[in-house]
């Protein structure tokens, strides 16, 4: 039997396209689509070409076997046979700058260069920098109480971008200007589709040259006065692991960690909150005992994750729960139907703060897993306990079904949230 006929759906196929093309109805709610995925079984095969792994046990799998599922991102889903001469090479230039991070490489390259990322995100640095993002928080907080409603997402993204940009030693005054080039980056990140709009490979193209242009003079500055380096720097620039690493290699580590340090977080915090305050009971429950924001924080990364899916190719011919998947095909793991999966998480599809086993996937599993993920856990226990102690009132100023979400299969997260925080009352 082919694998073909092992498992296909036009049906599905036609809801899995939309969702990829980043249709506005399905990015909305797309969890009752992952269901009808998980259902077809441990492996769905897309169009017939691609295998689709949506359950937990077999996303673990996978994610396990870094030696025979490795990451790739190629030009592929740039359909470059249709791009001017000139526009392939753009396309050739970013896809050199995403494999030059590490979450882009496989085996021996990738343990050494996260060898050296590593090192600056020691469990005592981050644990030490409670206070300042508690202090961050509060001051943010003050001047939104100000107003009746606020959106909630300029908290969700001033936060993240604070913190990081003190963390690293940035120019705070270059961090809009890093936002915007990554949002370019991040909008050519979709797996698949092909006939990406050529406008966008060029602003993509352009954010790469002037992120590459910015960690080149951030790099050179810090090792010219190595007094003026954060401790975040002196780690990265400072060890005989570095020593090892290409510019290239160094440069495209600080872009990574520049952009994974906000983005992701900026749409964690948003979803969170919105998980919680459309969920009355569970924002009663958090009200009611400040110490679950810990557990909760990881049930909202799982309920909602703010990182939809990835992928993986196969490096050989493997196997998964039997069905054989050839050399150099490539899967898509759905984080946001994995994280749902009632085999691992019973009732997945309810918001549960007191939830015991919330193993989710959200800051990705095996070798892969996100080196910052302590920081924005940090981040987002702060934001929820903050908010309960001192707005208990908050509650949405419009009603759900009015939010929008980003039009990005991969990147979930809300364009904007408005809330009304209600009395304040006070700083603890």
């Amino acid at each position: 039997m082919t694998t073909l006929e092992l498992n296909t759906d036009r049906a599905l196929d036609e809801e899995i396209a939309k969702l990829l093309a980043g249709d506005f109805d399905t990015l909305q709610d797309p969890y009752p689509l992952f269901a009808r995925i998980r259902a077809k079984g441990p492996v769905y095969w897309y169009k017939g070409e691609m295998p689709i792994i949506a359950n937990f046990a077999d996303a673990a799998k996978l994610f396990r076997d870094s030696n025979h599922f490795h990451t790739y991102r190629g030009p592929e889903r740039f359909d470059p046979d249709r791009l001017s001469d000139e526009d392939r090479a753009k396309v050739d230039e970013i896809v050199a700058f995403e494999a030059l991070q590490m979450n882009e490489m496989n085996g021996d390259m990738h343990r050494r260069v996260r060898m050296v990322a590593q090192r600056a995100f020691p469990p005592n640095r981050i644990a030490a920098l409670g206070e300042q993002v508690q202090s961050v928080v509060d001051d943010l907080l003050d001047e939104m109480a100000k107003e009746d409603v606020v959106d909630f997402m300029q908290l969700a993204y001033r936060l993240p971008l604070s913190v990081v940009s003190a963390f690293m030693g940035l120019d705070r005054e270059q961090i809009d200007a890093i936002k915007t080039w990554g949002d370019a980056i991040a909008s050519v990140k979709p797996f698949t589709g092909g006939k990406l709009p050529v406008e966008k490979i060029r602003a993509a193209h352009e954010g790469v040259r002037a992120t590459q242009a910015y960690v080149r003079e951030l790099i050179e500055e810090h090792r010219r006065n190595p007094d003026a380096r954060t401790d975040f720097m002196e780690s990265l620039l400072s060890s005989e692991e570095t020593e090892k690493l290409t510019p290239e290699e160094m440069g495209g580590t600080i872009s990574l960690i520049i952009y994974a340090g906000h983005e992701s977080t900026t749409n964690q915090l948003g979803n969170s909150l919105f998980a919680l305050l459309s969920n009355k009971d569970q924002w009663e429950a958090l009200k009611a005992k400040p110490d679950l924001a810990d557990n909760a924080v990881a049930e909202l990364l799982r309920y909602n994750t703010p990182v939809q899916m990835m992928t993986r190719r196969a490096a050989e011919d493997v196997a998964l729960s039997g069905v054989d998947i050839p050399k150099h095909t490539r899967a898509l793991i759905f984080y946001g139907s994995v994280n749902r999966d009632e085999a691992e998480f019973p009732n997945g599809d309810a918001l549960d703060i007191t939830r015991e086993k919330v193993s989710h996937m959200s800051f990705g599993f095996g070798v892969h897993v996100c080196i910052g993920s302590a920081l924005a856990r940090l981040e987002g226990r702060t934001v929820l306990e903050t908010l309960a102690r001192r707005f208990p009132d908050a509650e949405l100023a419009v009603p759900a079904s009015e939010l929008q979400w980003n039009p990005h299969p991969v990147f979930r997260g809300l364009k904007s949230l408005p809330i009304r925080l209600g009395a304040d009352r006070g700083r603890g």
